[in-house]
């Protein structure tokens, strides 16, 4: 275990601290400071020997001790082998190299490449070390920063979650003792003021307007079939279908691959596009993309938004994750189907479902409003016009049981 003692030098008392790492006494010199001083500096070097012995992580009070010293005592931890060397990489540098190294699909690269440089926008053209990014500017960033650039809840949130998942990484690494963003809450409420539920009616209605058979096809596989946009239907291919067993394998994309029904009601704008796409050689057995040349999210958008807009509809926010989330919706709440079946077709996991997808439909308010009043209800006014057609069933069981006192 650490030790402490002092010596005699030039007439003042210097004090040293002696460390056994690995069966190694190493020593750590003070110098001529006072004896509360000393015994302050003992007291965290115990700590950290204790850390190292037992594999457990230091205190925060331990770390900020740490941040807090000189570089040149520093350096005495680290050759005592208390500590490893201070990281003098940037964060610019640190996060660059992450991202580079991350395996995602393109378009979530894309979210994680916006957050970081509204993240360098912050840091004002500085490139501060990773180990100098306080918790200060960590909440700074969030509460002051993100709040006066008025954008959605949720597009800031992501944003100081995705900053601190890298800020996360590098106290994984050991290159700082602890993340900024540590004890800032970041909330994960979901934001459902831009949901809207397109019923499967309007979806077949928005697709009779389509220009052609394959934007028919390609509006069925995104309202129908709840394919992403457009990741998943760029990348879905003609050796990926079996007709025989109604199927549709989904390549890995954002997440696995997956096995997803032909829908009944999109089978037919399906086999239209297929018939079109085979129309010179019946006998040709279709291969690669099924959409080759899929145009970029932002022409699919509003070519989207001018289809509705011919259908008699009023675009709505969100267009591709709603279509996706109405349909999710309906395989739910009409169609019946389990929920962790439908997030398996679906790609994504029953709790995001939940908390993200699922809406609330016209048909279950429809059914809420037409459930006849309790006898007992406070809404019951005791006019004529309120009264049940049928008496309660408790009331029938209670004249049952009169009635039996008799027979």
């Amino acid at each position: 275990m650490a030790s402490i003692n002092h010596t005699k030098r030039n007439g003042s008392t210097c004090w040293q601290i002696w460390v056994n790492i690995d069966s190694n006494r190493r020593q750590i010199w003070l110098g001529n400071i006072s004896r509360s001083r000393a015994n302050e500096i003992y007291s965290y070097v115990k700590q950290l020997e204790v850390a190292i012995q037992t594999g457990t992580s230091i205190s925060p009070f331990v770390s900020d001790w740490l941040d807090s010293i000189s570089d040149r005592f520093y350096s005495k931890l680290v050759s005592s082998g208390l500590v490893n060397p201070r990281c003098s990489r940037t964060i610019r540098e640190f996060f660059s190299e992450r991202l580079a190294k991350l395996n995602c699909s393109v378009r979530t690269r894309d979210i994680y490449q916006r957050a970081h440089d509204k993240f360098y926008d912050f840091l004002d053209c500085k490139n501060p070390l990773l180990r100098d990014f306080s918790p200060e500017a960590a909440h700074d960033f969030y509460h002051v920063y993100l709040v006066e650039l008025e954008i959605a809840d949720t597009y800031r949130n992501k944003t100081a979650r995705i900053i601190r998942e890298f800020f996360g990484k590098a106290e994984e690494f050991e290159l700082i003792n602890r993340n900024p963003f540590r004890g800032i809450k970041i909330s994960t409420d979901a934001d459902r003021s831009r949901q809207v539920m397109i019923d499967r009616k309007s979806i077949h209605e928005i697709i009779g307007k389509a220009s052609d058979i394959r934007w028919r096809c390609l509006l069925g596989f995104a309202g129908l079939c709840g394919l992403r946009t457009r990741s998943e239907i760029a990348a879905i291919r003609w050796e990926n279908v079996n007709w025989d067993d109604n199927t549709m394998i989904i390549p890995k994309g954002k997440t696995k691959q997956r096995t997803c029904p032909i829908f009944g009601d999109f089978r037919a704008y399906f086999e239209d596009y297929h018939a079109l796409a085979i129309s010179n050689d019946p006998l040709m057995v279709l291969q690669g993309p099924i959409f080759p040349n899929c145009p970029s999210q932002t022409q699919l958008t509003a070519r989207l938004n001018r289809t509705v807009a011919k259908a008699g509809l009023q675009p709505w926010p969100k267009p591709w994750i709603n279509l996706r989330s109405s349909c999710e919706s309906h395989l739910i709440l009409v169609d019946r189907f389990d929920i962790e079946t439908v997030s398996a077709w679906l790609g994504n996991s029953p709790n995001i479902v939940r908390k993200h997808y699922l809406q609330f439909i016209g048909e279950d308010i429809d059914r809420a409003a037409g459930v006849e009043k309790f006898a007992n209800s406070l809404q019951n006014t005791g006019e004529s016009g309120s009264t049940l057609k049928e008496k309660p069933a408790f009331s029938r069981m209670v004249e049952h049981e009169k009635a039996g006192q008799y027979t």
